[in-house]
Parts: structure tokens; sequence; C-alpha cells
């Protein structure tokens, strides 16, 4: 569950932890799609790449106290974020699926 301590909404229902290196390093690849409701956090993550995946999503990058500092929205396969410095944590989810429900610096939770 992944909920918005900023506004007190909750936004993804079934969260997926990618919390080893096998995990991370596996992501999303091989699925074929990802429900509105689902997202995947991966821990100790300061990029993300779209690399042999079939479907777009949106990425959102948090700093250490799991505050927002970076959204990507609608990332496509093939693609690359670039380095985000001061990212602790990445979730990825459907395009859409929460990423309008949130802002740059509102603070996360997870469980």
């Amino acid at each position: 569950m992944l909920k918005n301590v900023s506004t007190g909404q909750l936004l993804i229902r079934n969260l997926e932890h990618a919390n080893t290196p096998e995990k991370a390093t596996r992501g999303l690849l091989g699925r074929s799609r990802i429900d509105n409701d689902y997202g995947m956090i991966i821990y100790h993550c300061q990029s993300i790449h779209t690399c042999y995946m079939k479907f777009a999503i949106d990425v959102v990058f948090l700093d250490i106290n799991k505050r927002i500092i970076y959204i990507v929205k609608d990332m496509g396969p093939w693609q690359y974020t670039g380095y985000i410095k001061e990212s602790v944590y990445a979730i990825e989810s459907k395009p859409g699926s929460f990423t309008n429900h949130i802002k740059i610096r509102d603070q996360l939770t997870w469980q």
C-alpha cells in the first residue's frame, strides 16, 4: 500500500517491493502489462531504464525522507531517466494511475 502523507490519500493498494539486487534488476521486465492499482518500489535506485519493456510507465523518485524529488510521466520503452543524485527510492506504475494526485515535495509512506 502506498499513501501520500502530505494529503492523506491512498495512492496504490498493491505495492511490490524490489528490495534485493535481483528484484531490482528484474523490475517490471518480462511483464506484458500492469494493473491500475499496482506499483513497484525499487530500493537504492537513482535511475530507471525501460529497455526490453513492452509498455510505458510512470516513475516517481524519492529522497531519504520519502519526499518526491522527480516525476517522469508516460516513459515509453527504450528510454533512460538519467541519474537522479538525491534519489533513494523509485516507484514504477501504470501511467496516470496515481501521478496526477502527487507533486514534488509530497511525502509518501508504504507498507
